[in-house]
């Protein structure tokens, strides 16, 4: 894989948005927004889910350029879950743990809710490759669910230095 140079990405978007997971999310994203239920299909919910992960892994990239973040390490490959993981639900809920000023948490009723939407999204993500069929108005919950979760990253990353407060492990 070909990494694009920080200067390149440093053109497109906010200095603290500069890795590669954000730019691409950030490209998906607005091409998903355009898709109309003329030319949907099911894979679009699959890119859904798929772009939704590259926000919370791009957001975590950048915790660990800037702090002392170690991300933990995924239980089948033995590797980062920023290198394996679309687990939705295991990579929001370490940005809550991490940075809770970044995704505040809801009344309990409605944490149970978002949990069972990302379980759904993150199956979404294999089973709409493979053998579900999905309809238009679940690639608009998905984008309707993203846009609230890239807004409480994208504010945070826009302050002066966001991870001032956030040196994790020491």
């Amino acid at each position: 894989m070909i990494e694009m140079p920080k200067e390149v990405l440093k053109q497109f978007v906010n200095p603290y948005m500069n890795n590669q997971m954000f730019l691409h999310a950030k490209e998906t994203y607005e091409y998903l927004n355009k898709i109309t239920e003329e030319n949907f299909i099911s894979d679009h919910v699959c890119l859904a889910s798929k772009t939704l992960e590259r926000f919370y892994k791009g957001f975590l990239l950048e915790a660990m350029e800037y702090t002392s973040y170690v991300p933990p390490l995924d239980n089948h490959h033995n590797l980062p879950i920023t290198e394996t993981s679309h687990n939705l639900l295991k990579l929001r809920h370490e940005i809550q743990t991490n940075f809770p000023e970044v995704i505040p948490k809801a009344a309990f009723s409605e944490e149970r809710n978002i949990t069972n939407k990302l379980r759904k999204y993150t199956e979404a993500y294999k089973s709409a490759s493979y053998d579900d069929f999905y309809e238009y108005s679940d690639l608009r919950k998905i984008l309707s669910f993203m846009e609230e979760e890239v807004k409480y990253i994208t504010e945070f990353l826009e302050k002066d230095n966001p991870f001032e407060d956030y040196q994790i492990g020491d």
